[in-house]
């Protein structure tokens, strides 16, 4: 019950990043892992919505990593 679909999507990507050891993932695999935690919800984990909702965060601190 760590990360639910009831939980807003931010929270759900936090709690992910904190349940794999805050290791980076680019947005397809962050896309699946949060579909599969949140019961195959892939309209809010889609690699345009994570996108959008991920660049405007001013409350996690999640930011984008260049390899």
């Amino acid at each position: 019950d760590f990360i639910t679909g009831e939980l807003p999507i931010l929270e759900s990507v936090f709690r992910l990043f904190l349940a794999n050891g805050n290791q980076p993932l680019d947005l397809e695999e962050l896309g699946t892992q949060l579909s599969e935690w949140r019961g195959g919800d892939t309209y809010r984990t889609s690699v345009e919505i994570l996108s959008r909702l991920l660049s405007s965060d001013q409350y996690y601190g999640l930011r984008q990593i260049n390899k």
